[in-house]
């Protein structure tokens, strides 16, 4: 699995051009983290020679904006609280919402939405609105709970803890923005154990990086499997996936592309880099 993961995150950072990738797969039901290849990678064979901060695990260390993957906790969240229903309607009318500082577009108008249908044409405007039924106290606490704004505890060292801040120093267009992925900062591990979650019907889990251990001549001690608490409830997890396989099937970001007989569950995600020339043009002003 691991060979089949690196060949595969090769073979389309060449396609792409991309600066980089990463593939993570954990088992949601025990935290197992069973392949993960980076790229840019390095010969550990040879790490004498590379600058120190190039032998990092990205996956661990590095904090991202994960864009519209955002989407699936804040509907499993929305559900779980009573803010929204699975059925309910969000009319995105034109393809934009006017916040406080911002008007927020999708990239095209979708009209009327349902969850399901938000998270499958990845919809900004129906996320805000979504976001804006739950109020930003339970938006917050709903994203904490998925384990973001703090460390997995999967012991590699140097883990980053991503970045979300306190509800309270939200502004109107801080909440909107952290609705479809941006304004937070969130590593692979995390998010990797967040969508494990909703797959392990809301439990989330610690990864378990060591299967077992034993000192020299001693028996094998298999490491504990180790539960973080409960995301969401059973049901808005059972409900989120779900959403997330009828968007696979239907026209959607994700393609519908797999293993067949295997079913599939996406949530695509793109997130805005801060562009430096820009940032620094603005300062000079």
């Amino acid at each position: 699995m691991q060979g089949a993961a690196e060949a595969a995150l090769k073979e389309v950072v060449e396609q792409t051009g991309a600066v980089g990738g990463l593939v993570l797969t954990m088992d949601p039901h025990n935290g197992d983290v069973l392949a993960l290849a980076e790229a840019p990678g390095f010969d550990p064979n040879s790490f004498r020679q590379l600058d120190y901060n190039e032998t990092r695990a990205r996956a661990f260390t590095d904090g991202v904006e994960a864009g519209s993957t955002m989407k699936a906790f804040l509907v499993a969240s929305a559900i779980d609280v009573g803010a929204i229903d699975p059925d309910q309607s969000f009319d995105t009318e034109e393809g934009f919402i006017r916040v406080r500082g911002k008007t927020i577009k999708d990239r095209r108008p979708f009209g009327v939405l349902t969850p399901m249908d938000v998270l499958r044409v990845s919809s900004n405007v129906g996320a805000v609105q979504i976001a804006q039924a739950m109020g930003r106290e339970a938006q917050y606490h709903g994203l904490l709970r998925f384990g973001f704004g703090s460390r997995t505890r999967s012991r590699f060292p140097l883990e980053g803890a991503g970045i979300l801040r306190d509800w309270e120093k939200w502004q109107p267009v801080d909440q909107a923005a952290i609705s479809y992925g941006q304004g937070v900062s969130v590593t692979g591990i995390q998010l990797a154990q967040a969508l494990g979650a909703i797959a392990n019907d809301g439990m989330r889990m610690e990864p378990r990086l060591v299967l077992a251990r034993r000192r020299t001549g001693g028996a094998w001690q298999t490491t504990d499997v180790r539960a973080q608490g409960r995301a969401v409830s059973a049901r808005a997890a059972r409900v989120t996936p779900d959403m997330m396989q009828r968007g696979v099937r239907a026209a959607g970001t994700a393609r519908p592309d797999g293993l067949q007989g295997v079913p599939v569950a996406r949530q695509t995600g793109t997130a805005q880099p801060p562009n430096p020339q820009r940032a620094a043009a603005y300062q000079d002003n």
